[in-house]
């Protein structure tokens, strides 16, 4: 399958100055193929709109799993409103019948919005991971020490920062300028499991 995440346009600056950035698209990806290969069967992608820029492309990437492995697969975005999580409330609410809900495995392209949709599940009486697998991206912590809650897809921070500032000496210390080609680095993301997901 074509893989239509190419189109989008990634931030930045000019093709002189360095962009280095994780691979959102395979963290897409490793979201379906993880909460499928914990036994989920319906998948829902959760956001808030818009959906662009890298979002769109860790969607992109879920989506695509999905569908080259006929995984079931839907999609619900809040309006771009203050209280967007009572959209998510909503949506909830329209698809619960007593305590079970119509999909069983969500990924969102935040561990904010996750975090919204697994205390509004709970809420409903539904048991998040048994009957309900969410997966996140980011594993946002507030401290070091923080327990990870969300599973989630984790990108590499550190070596995001190591790369940019390495690119960044190294062209101040070349005479030409690098092509647009060298100033693009794509570094792998990987699944933390925490206690959303079986």
């Amino acid at each position: 399958m074509q893989q239509i995440y190419r189109s989008f346009p990634l931030k930045k600056v000019s093709d002189q100055v360095p962009l280095v950035v994780s691979d959102n698209y395979s963290g897409g990806q490793l979201a379906g193929e993880t909460l499928v290969k914990s036994g989920a069967k319906r998948l829902l992608f959760i956001s808030k709109a818009p959906v662009r820029n890298i979002s769109a492309i860790r969607e992109q990437g879920f989506f695509d799993y999905c569908h080259e492995h006929n995984i079931t697969v839907a999609k619900f975005v809040t309006r771009d409103i203050a209280n967007f999580v009572d959209d998510f409330a909503t949506f909830i609410n329209k698809n619960t019948v007593n305590t079970t809900f119509k999909y069983d495995g969500i990924f969102s392209d935040s561990d904010e919005f996750a975090s919204d949709f697994y205390f509004l599940l709970t809420q409903k009486g539904i048991n998040v991971p048994k009957d309900v697998q969410i997966i996140g991206f980011d594993v946002a912590r507030i401290y070091s020490r923080q327990q990870i809650f969300l599973s989630s897809i984790k990108q590499p921070t550190a070596e995001i920062a190591k790369s940019s500032v390495e690119k960044l000496l190294s062209q101040m210390n070349q005479k030409t300028t690098t092509t647009a080609s060298h100033n693009h680095v794509t570094l792998p993301v990987h699944f933390v499991k925490g206690m959303t997901t079986l």
